[in-house]
């Protein structure tokens, strides 16, 4: 008996919210922000509200393309949280789930309007630098961000220039590597490849 109830609930649920959906989908309008917000939440990490792999992979592809066309510049960062593990190990995933977020929003507003973030993996974020021709423009972003977690936490960074005969799948391996080397010198730091 229970079986047979509990089927017919589902079925009520299911009748139920093929016509909310129906209701709602009745004007164009609707259906395209419908469509907009899945499209977005496709894109976008959220936990952090950042382009997720995915969103960036299509964003970066598209920026390459445009840069290609003219003489801008651009560079990576490949930003990587320290310790997050043991912080999830000691203080639980929630704890570690509030500091992805607070380096995100760090990471958001150290950056220019110019620039866009995506999180490429759990604690693994990359930025987009357009404009970014020498060290000392991509130092002042780092300083911002490293100024904004204070006593949070540390993270090590790569960074990789853009040669337009690179493809960016590549500029990302190459700015992960960096990454690696700057963690092989100790947490906290940051290492600088293919500079001009």
């Amino acid at each position: 008996m229970k079986q047979v109830a509990d089927i017919l609930s589902k079925k009520k649920r299911l009748d139920f919210w093929e016509v909310w959906v129906k209701k709602q989908a009745t004007s164009p309008r609707r259906i395209a922000l419908m469509i907009k917000k899945k499209e977005e939440l496709a894109d976008h990490d959220t936990l952090t509200e950042v382009l997720n792999r995915r969103g960036f992979l299509n964003y970066l592809s598209l920026v390459a393309q445009l840069l290609c066309r003219s003489d801008q510049k651009m560079a990576l960062m490949f930003v990587d949280i320290d310790k997050l593990k043991k912080i999830n190990d000691t203080k639980g995933h929630s704890a570690g789930d509030k500091l992805i977020v607070h380096v995100a929003e760090c990471l958001k507003n150290s950056i220019r309007v110019s620039d866009f973030i995506g999180r490429w993996g759990g604690d693994e974020f990359i930025v987009v630098l357009t404009g970014a021709q020498d060290r000392e423009t991509i130092a002042k972003i780092i300083k911002r961000t490293i100024l904004c977690l204070t006593r949070a936490t540390s993270i090590t960074i790569g960074v990789a220039f853009w040669d337009k005969k690179k493809n960016p799948l590549t500029l990302i391996e190459v700015t992960d590597q960096a990454m690696y080397k700057a963690k092989k010198a100790g947490r906290g730091k940051v290492f600088f490849v293919n500079e001009g």
